[in-house]
C-alpha cells in the first residue's frame, strides 16, 4: 500500500506553525530531574551541573564500549587497564547522580580536571624539627598558607625547591639482608 504524498506548506503556514512552536517552548517547564539528587547543581555555570555530567557519561560510555569491542578481538594489558579506568569513572559519575557525593579524584569529559584538597582545619607538628609549625601538604588548599605549590612547600619548610617531595636523607638507606648459611658440620 502506498503512502498518500503530503501537500506541500504555503510560507504563510510554515510561518504560522514556527510561531505556535516558539510560543508552546516558551511556555514548557523547566527540566525538573527527579532521578537526580537535589545537591547535585542545576546552574548552567557550574562545571559540575547535571547537563554536563549526563554528557561525560555519554561519552565515556561510547568510549567503554569501542574498548570492549577492541578487547573482544584481541586481548591487551593497556587496553584492559583503560576499560577499568572508563568504566570506574563511568560508575562514580552515576553514583555522583544518585547522591550528590564526587567519589572520583579526576572530573571532565576525558578525565582532564584533577581534584585538590581543602585543608579544613590547619594541623601543627608536636614534635620534631619543625615543633609547633603549620603542617602543610603539596597540592592543597591551605586557609592560612593559601595554594601550596613546590615553591610554597620549600619556602615554609626551608628546603631547596628541586628537593620537595624526595625522601629525606635522615632516613637509612635499607641494606641488603645477608642470606643464612647453614653452618657445616666438622669433620674429624
Amino acid at each position: 500500500m502506498a503512502k498518500k504524498a503530503r501537500k506541500p506548506l504555503t510560507e504563510a503556514q510554515k510561518e504560522e506553525r514556527r510561531a505556535r512552536l516558539a510560543k508552546a517552548r516558551a511556555n514548557r517547564a523547566p527540566t525538573e530531574y527527579k532521578s537526580v539528587h537535589p545537591d547535585v547543581p542545576r546552574d548552567e555555570a557550574h562545571p559540575w551541573n547535571v547537563k554536563n555530567i549526563k554528557k561525560w557519561i555519554k561519552v565515556n560510555k561510547d568510549e567503554l564500549s569501542s574498548l570492549r569491542k577492541q578487547l573482544k578481538l584481541k586481548y591487551d594489558k593497556n587496553l584492559n587497564n583503560r576499560f577499568n579506568v572508563v568504566d570506574c569513572y563511568v560508575q562514580n559519575l552515576e553514583s555522583y547522580l544518585r547522591t550528590g557525593i564526587y567519589l572520583d579524584h579526576r572530573w571532565g569529559e576525558q578525565m582532564e580536571g584533577k581534584l585538590r584538597s581543602v585543608i579544613r582545619v590547619p594541623a601543627y607538628h608536636f614534635q620534631g624539627p619543625h615543633k609547633g609549625m603549620l603542617k602543610v601538604d603539596l597540592d592543597t588548599y591551605n586557609p592560612i598558607v593559601g595554594f601550596v605549590t613546590k615553591e610554597v612547600y620549600a619556602e615554609h619548610y626551608g628546603i631547596p625547591v628541586d628537593q620537595v617531595g624526595m625522601p629525606p636523607d635522615d632516613k637509612p638507606t635499607p641494606s641488603k639482608k645477608k642470606r643464612k648459611t647453614r653452618r657445616k658440620k666438622k669433620t674429624k
